[in-house]
């Protein structure tokens, strides 16, 4: 199985360091998938809303990487929806996307993520951010860092 594909019905992926990335952008996805499998993580990827919650029925990963702006539906509803599951609703989420505002950190955390760092992400705050969202050790916001003049 492809690492940034959906696992086909009845896989076993289950296992307590595999991640479900739901991100749109194609280079996004290698780059999470390439930083975590580096950390000993199995990785399924989704492209939409959609896929996403269809890989969620075939699976319970340790945790999601969430981008916010994907087709058809946005990572918000995909927050919503998760949280509203029963059997899954615990897993946590890191959000990663695109904005920087701070309203947009927060409207994740209202919607139930644990994490939200700012695209482009750093290969070593990316997973720190990650294994803390794990961890339940609090939400966490981190912008980019701005570049020194």
């Amino acid at each position: 199985m492809s690492p940034l594909s959906v696992p086909p019905p009845g896989s076993d992926v289950t296992r307590v360091r595999t991640v479900l990335v739901v991100d749109d952008d194609t280079n996004q996805r290698q780059l999470v998938h390439d930083i975590l499998e580096m950390h000993g993580y199995t990785v399924v990827g989704a492209s939409s809303v959609r896929e996403g919650l269809t890989a969620l029925q075939q699976m319970k990963p340790s945790a999601i990487v969430l981008d916010l702006s994907l087709p058809g539906a946005d990572g918000f509803s995909f927050l919503r929806e998760l949280r509203a599951w029963p059997e899954r609703k615990r897993i946590p989420v890191l959000v990663v996307s695109a904005s920087i505002l701070q309203e947009d950190a927060i409207k994740a955390l209202e919607a139930g993520a644990n994490g939200y760092l700012a695209k482009p992400i750093s290969v070593t705050e990316f997973p720190e951010a990650l294994r803390r969202a794990i961890a339940g050790e609090g939400f966490e916001y981190q912008r980019p860092a701005s570049p020194k003049s």
